[in-house]
């Protein structure tokens, strides 16, 4: 992976990590919840987006 970045429904961006070199990560999205989209770039220039359902779970 080369870059990652994650918009809300409304396309405003969220997250955005640079120069990402690993397998997993862990960003804090306390602050959103509902669908999200997850896109993922590599070095080669492919770019793959996903929706993905995010929610708090409150103890």
């Amino acid at each position: 992976m080369s870059t990652i970045k994650i918009y809300d429904i409304q396309g405003r961006l969220l997250y955005d990590k640079k120069q990402v070199n690993a397998s997993q990560m862990i960003c804090d999205l306390s602050a959103s919840t509902g669908v999200l989209l997850v896109q993922i770039s590599n070095t080669e220039g492919v770019v793959v987006t996903k929706k993905v359902m995010f929610s708090k779970i409150g103890f």
